[in-house]
Parts: C-alpha cells; structure tokens; sequence
C-alpha cells in the first residue's frame, strides 16, 4: 500500500472552484512480501530486520511456525530469526502484521541447502566436517552418515532402510560403473570440496603425524583423527556401506571413496584405520576435501 491522497475540484455557486482534500488511508505495510534464509545457524544469515512504514498505532507482528521468531524491536522494525533447518525439506512460514481490521503478510521460507561447511587441516590436507548427504549438500552434523554413493555416480543411496536414492528412486542399480577416474561431473561435493585423491586418504594413515581413534560422538561410532602437529581432529562416522542394495555394517564400519580408479578406499572400524580397494558397484560414504 502507498500513502493516499485524493484532491477533487468543485466548481461551486459562486463560481470559484474549492478543493476537497480526503482523509489520509491507513498504511500497515508496503514493505517486501517474501523473505528467504538458508538451512544453516549464523546469526549473519538468520536474522534479518524489516521496516514497517505505517501510520497506524499499536500494530502487532505474529508468526505461525516456531521456528521463526518475530520480535517487534521498535516503533517501525521487526527482528526475524529463525533456527537451523535440520529437516529434509524447505519449510514455510508466515508472518502475520496486525492491527484492527489491517492485515499485512510476508512469506517466509528457510532451505535445506546445507553446502557450507568449515575444513579443518590434517596433516596438510583441509578436510570437510561433515560427510556429504545428498549430491551437493552436507550431512547436518559431523555424526551424521549422510548418503552412500556408488564409485563415479551423483546418486546418493540412503543409510536406512526402506532404502530409497537421492532421486526418490527405491532401485537399486546393480551395474558396474565404468570409469577410468571420478568425474567432476559426477562428483557429489558440494561447490569447492572435491573427493579426494588416494594420496590425501593416506595422508590420515601417517601415523607419524596423525593419531586414530574408534570412538563415539553423540551416539554415533566413528573414527577419530587426529593431527599430532596441530591438535586438528576430524570424526568419520561408521556409516556402513549398501552392497547389491543391502544395508550391512552400519555403526561397525566406515568406507570413505577415493578418486582412485582402482576403486581405492579409506576403511575404519574399532581396530585400525586403513586403505583397500573394492567393487565400484556397492555404495560408500564420501567425506570431501577442499578443492584448492
């Protein structure tokens, strides 16, 4: 809404013209409709301040989901801060701006684009926090298994069961990928992480300068690493692996790919850290590396 003035000429009886000037409309609000955040926590990207233009007097704001806080700070500005989308899908709300008969409202929606993650350096390599979930998106927590992929595919397979895929798919594909090397375009890290190479799996394995540990973070087992240097750990959840479609291992093993076309990989479980290779059929956890 805009502020509203009508002027109308009257010729009156005496032949001189008068003006009539209308009272001034109510405005509650002409500010944006529509409001996006994106999935993570940072008081830099989930708090954000809107400006009421009004003329109207004891206005409220109110949200329906909550998740979304809405704070009215001052005569003419609502705070909006909304929590961490661990969910897997977007989510909406809508604020609601009130006063009498007035009613204005914005739209709200927060992502679950989750394609920021810190690195953490071990043993000169800047590893991601958190295993990959879906093709381009982070798991939410480093505990989290994320998804399982096949060697050279961008489709994640999920770590419970029904299984079903990053496509909503629920076959599993049994074919043997044929690959001389893991393709960028088939690479399922999100922008700037990368799988990494069997040189930088084997960098965790220098025990010289990096120690491991079978040990458990919320719930969740998983091995340690540690760079003796630097203090720098990592955690690996044992996410299992999917092999002819089968959930087998889950919270006993971790295979993390290489991009190895040997089909290369960094295994751990209770008793040791290490490097084997295996089918490129059967599905396993992919924990990127900064694409430097």
């Amino acid at each position: 809404m805009r502020r509203i003035f009508i002027y109308v000429l009257l010729f009156t009886a005496t032949g001189m013209f008068s003006k009539c000037v209308y009272p001034e409309q109510d405005i509650l609000y002409d500010g944006e409709s529509s409001l996006s955040f994106p999935a993570f926590a940072s008081n830099q990207f989930t708090e954000k301040e809107i400006y009421v233009n009004t003329n109207v007097s004891n206005w409220q704001a109110n949200c329906n989901q909550t998740w979304c806080n809405v704070t009215k700070t001052n005569e003419n500005t609502v705070s909006i801060s909304v929590t961490e989308n661990t969910t897997n899908t977007s989510r909406i709300a809508t604020i609601t701006i009130s006063a009498g008969d007035l009613t204005e409202t914005v739209s709200v929606e927060q992502t679950i684009e989750r394609t920021r993650v810190n690195g953490v350096v071990i043993n000169g390599v800047c590893w991601a926090t958190c295993n990959v979930d879906k093709p381009g998106v982070f798991a939410v927590h480093l505990e989290d298994a994320g998804m399982l992929y096949q060697y050279n595919r961008r489709v994640g397979w999920s770590t419970t069961d029904p299984m079903i895929n990053s496509n909503g798919g629920t076959t599993w594909d049994s074919s043997e990928p044929i690959a001389y090397k893991w393709e960028k375009t088939n690479d399922p890290s999100p922008t700037g992480w990368r799988v990494p190479t069997l040189n930088e799996i084997q960098s965790l394995l220098d025990t010289k300068n990096v120690a491991y540990e079978w040990t458990t973070v919320n719930g969740k087992n998983g091995g340690k690493f540690t760079d003796r240097n630097t203090g720098n750990t990592i955690f690996l959840p044992a996410a299992g692996l999917r092999d002819d479609a089968t959930l087998i291992y889950l919270g006993i093993v971790g295979i993390y790919w290489s991009d190895n076309p040997a089909g290369c990989y960094l295994g751990i479980d209770s008793n040791d850290a290490h490097w084997a290779n295996t089918s490129f059929s059967v599905g396993h956890s992919v924990r990127p590396v900064a694409n430097f």
